[in-house]
């Protein structure tokens, strides 16, 4: 920020502009940003993002580039671990980093961010199933019934990148042939 001062000496005027700057970068006041949608919460391969931002013990915002880092750990399960460095695009003259990320697989992650070697915070990140995608979901079942016998269909719901599809609206089996058939809509 640019300041303005005046003084004068013995009637003559003195005229002085001088910049305040933000102090060195205090790792307990630099964190994530308010607008972290990607931070908690994501949708399995939607593109989603997570920004940060350094500041000084004042709680100055630094106006010069950050050495964040962030690392995404966890998945569905404890034999389908993920561990991964996320890129940065940083805008250096915010101090702002912001970090694109695309994940897959649902489940349950945390979040850390690094200033340098140093842990700043960390965050919880559920990775929620997409829509339900056709191509990839399907219906099983016999193939041929007897008359008056009982069978099964087991329709599976999967998103595009084979996570189980949530909340689905309704599903209905339609069958065909030559005799009267019944048919149940879940």
């Amino acid at each position: 920020m640019q300041y303005y001062a005046y003084a004068s000496y013995n009637g003559t005027g003195f005229n002085l502009y001088f910049s305040v700057i933000a102090g060195p970068i205090s790792v307990a006041n630099s964190g994530f940003t308010d607008d972290n949608t990607g931070q908690k919460t994501a949708i399995a391969g939607t593109a989603a993002f997570i920004s940060a931002q350094a500041r000084d013990q004042y709680n100055n915002p630094q106006t010069t580039l950050a050495n964040f880092s962030i690392w995404i750990t966890g998945g569905p399960s404890p034999d389908q671990f993920i561990e991964f460095p996320v890129p940065s695009l940083s805008h250096p003259l915010l101090g702002e980093s912001v970090f694109n990320y695309t994940i897959d697989l649902i489940g349950e992650y945390t979040v850390t961010l690094y200033f340098g070697s140093q842990n700043v915070t960390s965050s919880a990140l559920t990775v929620h199933t997409g829509q339900a995608a056709y191509s990839a979901s399907s219906l099983s079942g016999p193939h041929y019934i007897m008359i008056n016998d009982v069978a099964d269909y087991l329709v599976k719901l999967v998103d595009a990148f084979g996570n189980p599809s949530e909340g689905a609206d309704a599903v209905s089996a339609q069958f065909t042939g030559t005799n009267r058939i019944q048919s149940t809509r879940y």
